[in-house]
């Protein structure tokens, strides 16, 4: 029992580490931030500190990591159990963007301060954002191939939706007049109906996409008859 106990309590003393790092690191930078900093935003002796991180690197390799790697296995799970793409691909982003939403800060450091990487914490995050991508992109894939989507590129439409949820760590107001759930609602709906083919867009967005061309028509219809 107390083995257990001293596990957890050192899981969350390393959590509390990371979490204090990744603060500091959005607030002056990768460069102006030194071990000494994070033992004093957590009120704790440098020792303690170095106790679960052997430096600044090794505490950025975990943050940089954490959300790279989980988020790729978020968005392969879900891939998995959904067998209909068009549902899949609706969970997937507000998963994503959720936890995006939640953890703004690690995003944030982990995308301004990847450069400061070492060789292997470089290649497991390349890994786990190309897994990612495949991830999105093999969904909307499916999707086209179902007939769901229109016959847009996967890879284009897959970047842009996480380029889309990405940005929420940047814009996102924790206290806002929406909360991350209404938010991760709205992203997934974007994206889901952006993509669908004629046949399975909403009634509203047909008739739009409808009266547009019949405009196209008669617009052509008149450059016609000027150029009598």
């Amino acid at each position: 029992m107390a083995r257990k106990q001293t596990a957890t309590k050192g899981q969350l003393q390393r959590r509390a580490v990371l979490d204090a790092a990744a603060k500091l690191f959005s607030e002056r930078g990768f460069g102006g931030t030194n071990m000494l900093d994070v033992a004093k935003a957590l009120n704790v002796s440098r020792p303690a500190v170095y106790y679960y991180f052997s430096n600044k690197e090794s505490i950025l390799s975990a943050l940089v990591e954490e959300v790279t790697v989980h988020s790729e296995q978020l968005a392969a799970a879900i891939a998995k159990v959904k067998a209909e793409p068009v549902d899949a691909l609706y969970e997937m982003v507000w998963n994503y963007a959720s936890f995006v939403m939640t953890n703004p800060l690690i995003f944030r450091t982990t995308e301004r301060d990847e450069i400061h990487l070492d060789d292997n914490a470089k290649t497991v995050s390349k890994r786990a954002k190309r897994a990612l991508l495949d991830q999105f992109r093999l969904t909307v894939d499916r999707a086209i191939k179902a007939g769901k989507f229109r016959p847009v590129d996967p890879g284009v439409a897959a970047l842009a939706i996480i380029g889309m949820c990405n940005w929420c760590a940047w814009w996102f107001v924790p206290k806002g007049r929406l909360s991350h759930e209404q938010i991760a609602d709205q992203l997934a709906d974007m994206a889901v109906s952006s993509l669908l083919n004629g046949e399975g867009m909403p009634d509203r967005r047909r008739l739009f996409l409808s009266a547009l061309a019949d405009a196209e028509t008669a617009l052509a219809r008149l450059e016609k008859l000027a150029r009598r």
